[in-house]
């Protein structure tokens, strides 16, 4: 049922036509953020360091080397990450 021209739409178009602004919204919120980019992504699509600036010290960002939008082959070390994080920060 994807309209006619689904194949034009990409997860970036997606998120700009639906998403709110994270940086904005890393501004508001008051509980501790963990943002986390592959390395290959592109830091414009996933700006963590403009979110944590925005959160100011409830932020603590996380690159994983290597890793795609979807941490193809780097699952457990972004695994690692979360998990570390939640343990430390809760």
């Amino acid at each position: 049922l994807a309209p006619k021209w689904w194949w034009a739409l990409s997860a970036r178009s997606a998120l700009e036509m639906n998403a709110p602004d994270l940086v904005e919204c890393a501004g508001k919120t008051r509980c501790p953020i963990l943002a986390v980019r592959g390395s290959l992504e592109a830091a414009e699509a996933y700006p963590i360091e403009r979110v944590a600036a925005a959160a100011g010290a409830r932020a603590t960002t996380e690159i994983v080397p290597g890793g795609d939008h979807y941490y193809a082959g780097r699952e457990a070390e972004a695994g690692r990450l979360v998990a570390d994080w939640l343990a430390k920060t809760f």
